[in-house]
């Protein structure tokens, strides 16, 4: 029996740098940009910088592993070795720069996406490269085997010295009154997730791989986990499936949307499931285990059927998406593994290779998931438009054309110019589609449908906006309204601000009461109080002229809000937002024996199709006696 020895315990440290060194520096760039992001987190003015760099340093952990373990297995000339790694290199770099790097950046969702899909490829790269060239299914299984339970050691150790650590510093604080913010439990946890892990877990990595393929003795816990707990979980998912397969071909009722995702997650369990019990079920001793690994490809050909009677629906209805692309691809590798193990059993390498060529395709293939699904939502949207006679020699007709202001503003002089051809439900689809776009594309495929660079005019109008709403400028240029609320439609928020300021001259008034509302409706009381033994109320009103009263049982004060609206529209109703001066936010009233004017701080308007009326607003009521 062997002891722990703190010789051995570095001896092996040091083993696994020298075998791993970009693997651990890797880590190490990642653990201490994490630590300082957290420690200087609301310094920091553009975050998406070092998350980028968090995410690179992630993906260089099991790319360089599996470099490093190729590099190994095929015995790589030092020339060739360090020509690999400026490769990996190079890609990693070119991640970084592909993702988003600040808040203004439109389209994020695209990069992550292809960072996502590009880890889970690296990944699996790690666990077959070894085997590339070698048919030694026994040696792969164990090596996979050997990873995965050393993943979960290193996860195990890492969270009890995490605890241990805990408890320590939790009794500094008892006994002591040593005091630990979060933040600092929170960077100990990321050291010890990200470094120790990450060195505990190489050193374990196999050395020997000829060994790997001799190895005969299984261990048995597998053997009772695939046999008495996955195969009996998986053929009951099996029956429910088949069960509901039978419903609908008895009532002929469409299957629904679910059932795709239902039939992808049983029929990876199942395929996980045959890896898992592989070497059982070549050996005699486990006739069972051998049928069930035969028979289990042949059950799932129906299903496949019904997966893509489904997603084939679903797509002709509602179009394709990236879900519905990407469950589309995961039914092709299924049945693409299907097949390939009713004919070509006993190379079960052969799963993770074909899922990283599925998921090369998707993310930079010919037709690509972003590429497809980009060009069949701007398809739909031009049919849309040409079957409406909204497009003239492929332009947009009566197109609304912008400026950008000094203030860096997006004006345009006339707004919904197409705005009653469209019925609410068409409009309410070309949002969706643009809505769509904007997350997931951009807009680059919409370029050639406008006579204007729109692009860059957001571009420049953004610089002081970053929460900037590109589909809604696209639709708008389009001539239509963007938004839709509940019954009724509403287009634009117009917001009015006064410079924000410490000081409030009061002069010339005697009393000052703060007002506010976000959820105004005709005849609405806003504020209550009392003066003078009266109690005043501040109502809202919007029969016929659009006011504020402020009412008490003896006298009315009135506010006109249609001249405040006129005079602020006159010179900026071509923007969303602006800040203007106090005197332009600022309406008087008064009665026989008061004086009042509200001052409003901010101050927004709702644009409907019929008409522009008040919404909320945040301000101060001044007052005035006469006498």
């Amino acid at each position: 029996m062997k002891f722990f020895s703190i010789k051995n315990f570095g001896n092996q440290a040091l083993i696994s740098l020298k075998r791993f060194p970009l693997t651990l520096l890797s880590a190490l760039i990642g653990v201490v940009t994490l630590v300082y992001f957290i420690e200087f987190d609301n310094d920091i003015k553009n975050d998406i910088f070092y998350i980028n760099i968090i995410l690179s340093s992630a993906l260089g952990i099991p790319f360089y592993i599996g470099c490093s373990v190729f590099t190994f297995r095929y015995q790589l000339s030092a020339f060739k070795k360090l020509g690999l790694y400026a490769i990996i290199t190079g890609i990693i770099i070119l991640m970084f720069w592909s993702l988003p790097n600040t808040e203004n950046t439109f389209v994020i969702t695209k990069p992550y996406i292809r960072y996502g899909i590009l880890s889970a490829i690296v990944h699996l790269l790690v666990s077959f490269v070894p085997y590339l060239s070698k048919n030694q299914m026994n040696g792969f299984w164990n090596y996979n085997r050997l990873l995965f339970l050393r993943l979960l050691l290193s996860a195990l150790f890492a969270l009890v010295l995490f605890a241990g650590i805990a408890f320590a510093l939790g009794a500094l604080k008892l006994l002591f009154g040593i005091k630990f913010e979060f933040d600092f439990f929170l960077q100990i946890f990321v050291v010890l997730v990200g470094l120790f892990m990450t060195w505990f877990f190489v050193a374990g990595l196999p050395t020997e791989f000829e060994s790997l393929e001799a190895q005969r003795g299984h261990p048995k816990g597998l053997k009772v986990f695939g046999q008495y707990i996955l195969i009996p979980l998986l053929i009951l998912y099996l029956v429910i499936l088949y069960v509901y397969g039978g419903t609908i071909i008895y009532t002929w009722n469409w299957p629904k949307g679910i059932v795709t995702y239902l039939i992808s997650c049983v029929s990876c369990i199942g395929i996980f499931t045959t890896l898992v019990v592989f070497p059982y079920a070549q050996n005699d001793g486990s006739p069972w285990l051998r049928k069930f690994s035969d028979v289990f490809y042949f059950l799932l050909v129906p299903l496949i059927v019904l997966l893509f009677f489904a997603i084939g629906l679903r797509i002709s209805d509602y179009g394709l998406t990236i879900k519905r692309y990407a469950i589309l691809a995961l039914g092709i590798w299924i049945s693409f593994i299907t097949v390939y193990f009713i004919f070509q059993r006993g190379k079960i390498k052969m799963v993770p290779m074909s899922m990283v060529i599925i998921l090369f395709l998707i993310a930079w293939g010919p037709i690509n998931i972003f590429y497809v699904n980009g060009t069949v939502q701007v398809k739909r949207l031009i049919e849309i438009l040409e079957n409406n006679k909204l497009m003239s020699n492929g332009k947009i007709v009566n197109e609304v054309h912008w400026e950008v202001s000094d203030s860096f503003k997006l004006k345009a002089h006339s707004l919904f110019t197409n705005d009653s051809i469209l019925t609410d439900s068409l409009q309410l689809e070309i949002r969706s589609i643009l809505d769509y776009l904007d997350d997931h594309h951009g807009f680059e495929y919409l370029a050639s449908l406008y006579s204007q660079n729109i692009d860059s005019m957001i571009h420049l109008s953004a610089v002081n906006d970053k929460y900037f709403n590109e589909a809604k400028v696209y639709m708008q240029s389009m001539g239509f309204r963007y938004m839709y609320k509940g019954d009724r439609w509403y287009e634009r928020e117009y917001s009015f601000r006064s410079p924000q300021t410490d000081l409030l001259q009061i002069s010339g008034y005697d009393y000052l009461i703060d007002v506010s509302t976000y959820t105004i409706r005709s005849g609405k009381e806003i504020n209550s109080f009392e003066h003078s033994d009266e109690e005043y109320t501040l109502v809202y009103h919007n029969e016929g002229k659009e006011e504020l009263l402020l009412k008490s049982p003896t006298q009315t004060i009135k506010f006109d809000v249609e001249l405040l609206k006129k005079d602020l529209f006159a010179e900026y109703r071509a923007s969303n937002f602006e800040e203007v001066s106090k005197l332009k936010l600022t309406i008087k009233g008064e009665s026989d024996r008061m004086e009042a004017k509200i001052e409003f701080k901010s101050v927004g308007f709702e644009e409907s199709r019929n008409d522009t009326t008040l919404f909320s607003f945040y301000g101060n009521l001044f007052l005035r006696d006469k006498n």
